[in-house]
């Protein structure tokens, strides 16, 4: 199932060794999507909401979403956005 690329899309990021952790896009800025990273992981790349809700951001940042559109980060769910602080700085 192809889910749509917007805030609130929880991903799968393959990681060594048959492990998987997890990110969520919390915001769109055409083209870039603003993505948080958790401190989980998994032997398959599924995971339920409340485990996300429990978890622990440990990196947030920018990218573009060229790896969710090949596969390579593999799409779960929608889900709501958590509340995280945005940068406040300029580039």
């Amino acid at each position: 199932m192809k889910l749509p690329i917007k805030p609130g899309l929880l991903f799968a990021i393959p990681l060594a060794e048959k492990k998987f952790g997890f990110g969520q896009l919390v915001a769109w800025q055409k083209p870039i999507f603003y993505m948080v990273g958790y401190d989980v992981q998994a032997d398959v790349p599924i995971i339920n909401e409340d485990g996300i809700k429990k978890a622990r951001p440990i990196f947030m940042g920018n990218f573009f979403d060229i790896l969710i559109r090949n596969g390579r980060w593999l799409t779960i769910k929608n889900i709501d956005v958590p509340s995280v602080p945005f940068p406040c700085f300029k580039v």
